[in-house]
């Protein structure tokens, strides 16, 4: 039996898309958790102090035991534990909702960015007891709050998550 109207409304509108790109969005997600734990690697064992690149750009590492640019940030570690439950919590869900817009046809590709750089977060939660954050932009005096390659990542996928909720209106 072929499909009624209504059937293809309750899917996104590049249902075959969606379903055929499932291993594009799988391998960029990979990609970049792999990049953001070898580049927190390899700052951690290379560079113990601030190393500048140039007058924009610094790598500091940085203990993060808050949410992104340091909100948050505690030394109790119950605020931590708290602020890591949520994360992982909303991960969590986030999972979920992924995979049912994924079964919807819709296409997941900003999703599948935050849950990488969350999940690669996440393990830094559990080695580390905080995250590790290394980047320094800075013009100045002026510096934007430390920040890492899996931040970068999650920024990036909740703007498209915005940005493709805006176009399926």
């Amino acid at each position: 039996m072929g499909k009624s109207s209504s059937d293809s409304k309750k899917r996104g509108s590049n249902y075959p898309v969606a379903m055929v790109m499932i291993p594009a969005f799988l391998l960029s997600s990979i990609v970049f958790f792999v990049l953001d734990r070898l580049t927190k690697y390899y700052v951690v064992n290379t560079y113990p102090q601030r190393w500048v690149i140039n007058q924009f750009i610094s790598i500091q590492p940085t203990l993060n035991r808050g949410i992104s640019w340091g909100i948050l940030h505690s030394t109790s570690n119950w605020v931590f534990v708290i602020v890591s439950f949520l994360i992982v919590l909303i991960t969590i869900v986030l999972v979920f909702y992924t995979y049912f817009r994924w079964q919807q046809g819709f296409w997941i590709g900003g999703e599948c960015l935050v849950l990488a750089g969350s999940f690669s977060n996440i393990i830094d939660r559990v080695i580390y007891q905080g995250v590790i954050d290394f980047i320094v932009l800075s013009i100045n005096t002026w510096s934007w709050p430390v920040f890492n390659i899996a931040d970068v990542v999650i920024v990036v996928g909740i703007g498209i998550m915005i940005i493709q909720e805006l176009k399926e209106k």
